[in-house]
């Protein structure tokens, strides 16, 4: 029993010690390599189309709105169990939906986000059917 807990553990974070960090900032240009630091991606779609699995997705101060910042979609074919997070003020960091979009869309079985942390999802449409699941605010 105690060698199959180690096991666990072992592989959960070794998992989760290989996440990477992807960047991301509203007032950001975007394009080519961005994620780093120095050079963030400008929409969260963009930081999810680079993004691997478990990486966490780091969005920087700011409102979040527009095109690759609603219906954000995740398929089994991309990734799947990302973390998206903000800042230390959940206030700062708004994902915002025009029209009562959904915020993020997951397609497939084996989709998911581990969490989302310190982060306001607004004016979003919430709604779960057995081909996609929302999971804003």
């Amino acid at each position: 029993m105690t060698i199959l807990l180690l096991i666990i553990l072992i592989s959960y974070q070794y998992q989760y010690s290989n996440a990477a960090t992807v960047n991301v900032d509203a007032t950001a240009t975007g394009g080519g390599a961005c994620g780093s630091s120095v050079d963030p991606c400008a929409t969260i779609q963009e930081a999810i189309n680079i993004a691997n699995n478990n990486d966490i997705i780091l969005l920087a101060q700011g409102l979040y709105s527009g095109l690759g910042n609603e219906n954000i979609t995740l398929t089994s074919e991309t990734i799947s169990g990302v973390t998206l997070m903000g800042g230390d003020d959940p206030s700062l960091v708004e994902i915002s939906c025009a029209s009562k979009n959904p915020a993020l869309m997951l397609f497939g079985p084996d989709v998911m986000i581990s969490s989302i942390n310190n982060l306001t999802i607004s004016n979003c449409h919430t709604s779960e059917t057995s081909q996609t699941r929302d999971q804003s605010g």
